[in-house]
Parts: C-alpha cells; sequence; structure tokens
C-alpha cells in the first residue's frame, strides 16, 4: 500500500502522512485534523491476530533493530507500562524479526498493544498506510 490509502473523513481527500506531527495529521484540502491512532483504532481490531501478524511484518520492513530499541524504550517510559519493566535486553531474540515479534507479544500480554501502534504511528506515520 502506499500514503494515499489513508483519506480524509471529512472530504476524501488522500492525507499526506509525511506531513503529520505526533500522530496528527491535518488533511491540506479541508484542514481536519485526524488523529491517526484513532483512525487506525477505528479501522482495525487491534486484538486480531491477523493485525499483530500484519503489524509485525509492517514493522521488519521499515524499521531497523535500532528503531525497534528507540521504541521500546519509548514505550518504557510511557506511564501505564512503567510499572511492567520493558526492558530491550530482556526480550528474547538477538535478530531483528525475533526481537520485533517478541515486543509485540510483550505489549499483547499485557494489553499495550495500542500505546505500541501510537508510538510507532509518532516515529513513523507513514507506517500506518500499510497496517490499514
Amino acid at each position: 500500500m502506499n500514503a494515499t490509502a489513508v483519506n480524509c473523513n471529512a472530504c476524501n481527500a488522500s492525507l499526506n502522512l509525511e506531513l503529520s506531527r505526533n500522530g496528527i495529521c491535518k488533511c491540506e484540502y479541508c484542514g481536519t485534523s485526524h488523529n491517526l491512532s484513532r483512525e487506525l483504532t477505528l479501522k482495525v481490531d487491534l486484538n486480531n491476530r491477523q493485525f499483530a501478524v500484519l503489524l509485525c511484518d509492517t514493522m521488519n520492513r521499515n524499521l531497523g533493530l535500532v528503531d525497534l530499541q528507540e521504541i521500546a524504550y519509548t514505550l518504557s517510559g510511557l506511564d501505564s507500562i512503567v510499572y511492567y519493566r520493558l526492558e530491550w535486553d530482556n526480550l528474547p531474540g538477538s535478530v531483528k524479526d525475533n526481537k520485533c515479534r517478541e515486543l509485540i507479544q510483550w505489549c499483547q500480554r499485557r494489553g499495550f498493544l495500542q500505546e505500541l501502534v501510537e508510538v510507532l504511528i509518532q516515529k513513523r506515520p507513514l507506517i500506518i498506510a500499510e497496517l490499514l
């Protein structure tokens, strides 16, 4: 998929995801603001196993190991997650695809998949087009 897969709810114009900031994308045509993680949540069941597989595949293709580590670090600093002690070095695996899968599973088991998606969208907003 490409970035044109996400359209404005108000005017149906294609959203330019490259212009999004902190997960918010503003329609260049009508000015409507879109919360990208909310848009994704409305269209996709985050608890669906197929979504987890798609998320893992998308993250593997678009992120490097350092990017994944940065996302895990950002997640570990969120108030809702601090108690659970997400530590990169404690996630099983040494290669990118294993770390990615384990990070997603860690978030799923604790009910933090939405937070993972939000951090991912903030860091790499163009990824949402592949997830819809």
